[in-house]
């Protein structure tokens, strides 16, 4: 398949088009604002470089790699819709429901598959757990927790991360929402409802996110995304009636885990999470976020953030507005 790459943070420059690239599929298009380094990287991979987004769009690539800045992201995939591209879209989806539901509606439409950029999905341990899960090895699942966290002494005033509108958030959407979407990935449906803090309170762009959430019949969910926690313990533990299994160093842009079920410690092979998430999404799709998945997460990280300003438990309908 050929790529055209909108926008060129580090995280498209060093891992996603590396993984394109990789996995014998080509880019033979890059839109960035800033000509300098859009012409540098159109030149090492042997594309064409663009300015000018829509008239990138006009060839004859069939899918567009977003990664721009999130109040962008709905912009720039309808754009790409329009003109007949699937699309892989980086985290989160939009910053409204609304947004994220009607660029659902124009894939389904056009028969175009969008796709979220929940790398996470493709950790190998999932299918460890899936099978666990499945042969009823852990009992009824009671609570799936996760937590994705760091210090970062970053001023994020100088960039669009510092900038709400622009961002729409903070540690929620740079952590928090890979989280909140292994949860989803696990339990296989979306919650009922949540409750959650974040600090500072009140902001938009924060610092640290504690989210439950409810799935009824005493199942629960808890995420956690920090920007001051140093040395996070970033691991995804499910527990069950009967065990657990914790897969330690779970969240993280690299493989580097142990699986621990009920004190008995296995290893995970490595493998390169965005290779194996460009192969599906160029494959069949059997992993990958779809674009439903993205407007439940869309609605389950401003549901967090609607529960952590107004200090009240948010069901899942409020935000959806069903």
């Amino acid at each position: 398949m050929e790529f055209g790459i909108v926008s060129l943070g580090s995280h498209a420059i060093n891992r996603v088009m590396p993984a394109i690239l990789s996995s014998d599929n080509k880019i033979t298009a890059i839109y960035s604002t800033d000509r300098q380094k859009g012409t540098k990287y159109a030149k090492e991979v042997g594309a064409e470089f663009f300015d000018d987004l829509e008239k990138m769009m006009h060839k004859d690539f069939q899918a567009a790699y977003i990664s721009s800045p999130n109040y962008l992201h709905y912009k720039f995939t309808k754009l790409a819709l329009t003109h007949d591209k699937h699309v892989l879209l980086e985290k989160p989806m939009t910053l409204s429901v609304r947004e994220s539901k009607e660029l659902h509606d124009i894939a389904q439409q056009k028969g175009l598959r969008l796709s979220i950029g929940f790398h996470l999905r493709f950790h190998p341990s999932l299918d460890y757990v899936r099978e666990a899960i499945s042969k009823g090895e852990l009992g009824e699942i009671r609570l799936v927790s996760g937590q994705w966290s760091h210090f970062s002494s970053r001023n994020f005033n100088d960039s669009w991360w510092g900038v709400d509108y622009m961002a729409g958030g903070g540690s929620i959407v740079g952590t928090g929402v890979h989280v909140m979407d292994a949860i989803y990935n696990i339990f296989r449906e979306e919650p009922k409802g949540l409750i959650a803090t974040s600090y500072p309170k009140g902001r938009t762009i924060d610092d640290h996110f504690n989210i439950i959430f409810d799935y009824g019949e005493s199942r629960t969910a808890i995420a956690i995304s920090s920007r001051k926690i140093p040395d996070g313990n970033n691991d995804l533990v499910i527990q069950g009636e009967r065990g657990y299994i914790r897969v330690k160093n779970f969240f993280s842009t690299s493989v580097d885990s142990k699986i621990e079920t009920n004190g008995i410690i296995r290893e995970v092979p490595k493998v390169d999470m965005y290779r194996e998430e460009i192969k599906d999404f160029v494959g069949k799709g059997l992993k990958i976020a779809n674009s439903y998945d993205g407007v439940i997460s869309t609605a389950m990280h401003l549901g967090a953030q609607f529960s952590a300003k107004e200090g009240r438990y948010i069901t899942l309908k409020e935000i959806l507005g069903t």
